[in-house]
C-alpha cells in the first residue's frame, strides 16, 4: 500500500535533488556489479568449461495455427462482390542448434535457428483459386563474442498476394517468390558502438504483373549509438539503397534513395518501451525527377500501465513504395493505436483502432480506417482458442480503389 508524507517545499526540492543523484549512484553501481559479475562467470567459463556457455545445445518446437475464416469481401474490391468461408492452418517446425563449432577456445557464442513451415488454405464455398499453399523458410544465426555481434538472416516464401493489392478492383489471388536477407554487426567501445547492415528484399510476381511489380529492394545501413543504460539505447543512422522494377521493359521508375534517423529504442521510461526515430529521406529517380528533405517518423511503442493493461501505438509518416507501380511513389501516413487487457491468466481481450493515408504520385488518395477484436483463452499452456472480428473500410478518389470488408474468425495456436 502507497503511503503518502507532507513536507515543505524546500525540502522537496533538496530531496528531489538528492533522489536525482542517488538513482544515478545506484545505475553506476549496478552496471559495475553487472560488469564484474559478468566478468566473472566468463572467467569461470574459461577455467571450468562451464557447460551453459560452450557445450552444443538443441530445441525442437513445433507449432500449429489454425482458423476458421468468413468474410464478406474476400478480394478486397469495389464491384461484384463475393463472400467465402475457408480453413486457413499453418503448421510450423523451429530447430535450433546452439554453439556447434568450436571458435577462439568457445569465448564466442553463437546459435542457428532454423524455421520450415507452410501457409494454407482451404475454401468451403465458391472460390476455388482461393485454396492455396505458400511454403516458407527462414534461417537465422547468431555470434556474440566480446564486444562484436553479428546476426544473419535469411527468409524465403512461395506465396500469394490479392491481385486487389496489385491491381485495383482485380479478383483472385497473384503468385509471388519472396526473400528478404538481413546482414548486422556490431562493435562496442564501453557504451558507445558502431554498426554496419545490409538488407534486401524481392518478390517475383507470376503471369501478367511479373514485368510491372516485380522488385528489389537493396540498402546500406551505418549507425552510431550509444547505451545510456544496459537497456536503453540512442542512436543515429544513415539508409542508401536502391529500388528496383528488375522486369519492368524500362527504368524510369527506379530510384535511389537516402535516409538519416536520429532516435531511441529500448526501455524509454519505467513503463514505456520500443522503437521511435526521426529523419529526413530524398529520392532521385532514373526519370530525373527527385524529392529532397521529406520529414518522415516512424514509432513502435508498448506502454505497460500495469500487470493487466497494455497500450501499443504504430505510428509511420513518409514515402514509401507502392504495390501499384503505375500510380508512382506513394506519400503514406499510418497509425494504430492497441489495447490489451489480461482478465486473468488464461483469458485477455485485445482491440486496435487504424487508420492509414495514401497520397498517390499519380494525385490519387485513398482512406483506408479499421479495427478489430479479439478474445484469447488460454486453454492450456500448450494451447491458445481465439475468437475475432476485423472491420476495413477505404474510401478513395478513385471508385475502383473502394471496399469494405468485415472479417470472423475462431481459432487455435498450439505449441509442442
Amino acid at each position: 500500500m502507497t503511503s503518502y508524507n507532507f513536507v515543505s517545499a524546500e525540502q522537496a526540492d533538496y530531496q528531489k535533488e538528492e533522489a536525482v543523484v542517488l538513482a544515478f549512484k545506484e545505475e553506476a553501481m549496478r552496471e559495475a556489479f553487472q560488469e564484474i559479475e559478468m566478468r566473472s562467470l566468463l572467467d569461470i567459463a574459461e577455467k571450468d568449461g562451464e557447460k551453459s556457455s560452450s557445450d552444443l545445445s538443441f530445441e525442437a518446437h513445433s507449432y500449429l495455427d489454425t482458423s476458421i475464416i468468413y468474410s464478406d469481401n474476400v478480394w478486397h474490391v469495389a464491384d461484384n462482390v463475393k463472400n467465402d468461408l475457408w480453413l486457413y492452418l499453418n503448421p510450423e517446425v523451429r530447430l535450433t542448434l546452439g554453439n556447434f563449432l568450436e571458435l577462439y577456445m568457445n569465448k564466442l557464442q553463437q546459435e542457428l535457428e532454423l524455421d520450415l513451415g507452410a501457409q494454407i488454405t482451404h475454401s468451403f464455398l465458391r472460390s476455388v483459386d482461393l485454396s492455396r499453399e505458400a511454403p516458407y523458410g527462414r534461417l537465422k544465426y547468431g555470434l556474440v563474442g566480446g564486444r562484436n555481434k553479428l546476426n544473419l538472416s535469411h527468409y524465403f516464401i512461395r506465396g500469394y498476394e490479392l491481385t486487389s493489392d496489385l491491381a485495383a478492383d482485380v479478383e483472385g489471388l497473384t503468385g509471388y517468390q519472396g526473400s528478404e536477407t538481413r546482414l548486422n554487426w556490431e562493435y562496442s567501445f564501453n557504451r558507445f558502438g558502431i554498426g554496419l547492415g545490409y538488407e534486401r528484399r524481392a518478390n517475383e510476381y507470376a503471369k501478367q504483373y511479373k514485368i510491372s511489380n516485380t522488385f528489389e529492394d537493396n540498402v546500406g545501413i551505418i549507425t552510431a549509438f550509444l547505451n545510456l543504460t544496459p537497456k536503453t539505447r540512442v542512436f543515429l543512422e544513415y539508409d542508401f539503397g536502391r529500388y528496383e522494377y528488375t522486369k519492368a521493359l524500362t527504368n524510369v521508375s527506379d530510384y535511389d534513395y537516402s535516409e538519416l534517423w536520429v532516435g531511441a529504442n529500448g526501455k524509454l521510461s519505467k513503463k514505456l518501451s520500443g522503437l521511435i526515430k526521426f529523419g529526413f529521406e530524398n529520392y532521385k529517380y532514373e526519370s530525373g525527377t527527385s524529392k529532397n528533405n521529406l520529414m518522415t517518423i516512424m514509432a513502435d511503442l508498448e506502454y505497460k500501465q500495469s500487470s493487466k493493461n497494455i497500450l501499443f501505438l504504430d505510428l509511420s509518416f513518409g514515402s514509401t513504395s507502392t504495390g501499384y507501380v503505375d500510380l508512382g511513389v506513394d506519400e503514406q501516413k499510418s497509425v494504430e493505436l492497441g489495447f490489451l487487457h489480461n482478465f486473468n491468466s488464461k483469458l485477455s481481450f485485445k482491440g486496435d483502432f487504424s487508420f492509414v493515408n495514401d497520397n498517390y504520385h499519380s494525385s490519387q488518395v485513398d482512406n483506408t480506417y479499421g479495427y478489430s477484436l479479439t478474445l484469447n483463452y488460454l486453454f492450456q499452456k500448450w494451447m491458445k482458442i481465439k475468437l475475432g472480428y476485423e472491420y476495413q473500410d477505404r474510401s478513395s478518389t478513385v471508385h475502383t480503389s473502394e471496399y469494405k470488408n468485415n472479417k470472423y474468425f475462431l481459432g487455435t495456436e498450439l505449441e509442442f
